[in-house]
């Protein structure tokens, strides 16, 4: 073959081979487009569907809450139900996140105050809840830590503004052993008119 015969042919395999690099750098760009589109648009629905789920327990909630004060005598109680169900777990949540959650000497003991808004004089005063200047040198000298994880309230009985229930608290206890989980049970009394804890009792 003539070297200019090997010449065209070099020029035209060149130029095939550039195009179909130039068609594939154009398929890759259109996947690439195509999947960020998708991912876009798969945000999309879930923000909506998280949307709509929120609309959904908001409204649930204000039907519950209406029902309560307003229902009949097979509805109000339900009602009722909800609605202290509710309000016990967010006041344990809140009150038992204060309770178990420290890093040192100085948080064990100001978990008191903490959390001083949210129970009585009598329940802030108790020591195998909220310790004492001992339990705190213990905390310092073994370096312990708790975390909370979580609480489940579940009530047992409604009657004028005073709930009862039992929670169920979950957390985690570092030292220098390591780390160790653990569940405590308590027997709790809620007064809704003064928005405290009245009575918290270790049950195990």
């Amino acid at each position: 073959m003539s070297d200019k015969k090997q010449n065209v042919l070099l020029m035209v395999l060149g130029g095939i081979t550039v195009l179909l690099l130039i068609f594939f750098i154009v398929l890759r760009v259109q996947s690439v487009k195509a999947q960020h589109e998708l991912s876009k648009s798969d945000d999309k629905i879930e923000k909506a569907q998280a949307a709509y789920d929120k609309k959904k327990d908001d409204v649930s909630k204000k039907v519950y809450y209406y029902v309560s004060e307003n229902g009949d005598a097979k509805t109000k109680p339900i009602g009722k139900q909800y609605v202290g169900t509710q309000t016990l777990n967010t006041r344990a949540n809140t009150l038992f996140k204060i309770i178990y959650t420290y890093s040192n000497a100085n948080d064990y003991i100001n978990r008191k105050s903490k959390a001083s808004n949210l129970v009585t004089t009598d329940v802030l005063n108790k020591q195998d809840i909220f310790g004492n200047k001992k339990n705190a040198s213990v905390v310092k000298s073994l370096g312990i830590e708790s975390s909370f994880d979580s609480a489940k309230a579940y009530l047992s009985e409604y009657t004028g503004n005073e709930l009862k229930g039992i929670v169920v608290v979950d957390y985690s206890i570092v030292n220098m052993a390591g780390t160790k989980e653990g569940t405590k049970t308590f027997n709790v009394t809620y007064d809704m008119n003064q928005n405290k804890f009245t009575a918290i009792d270790i049950i195990n």
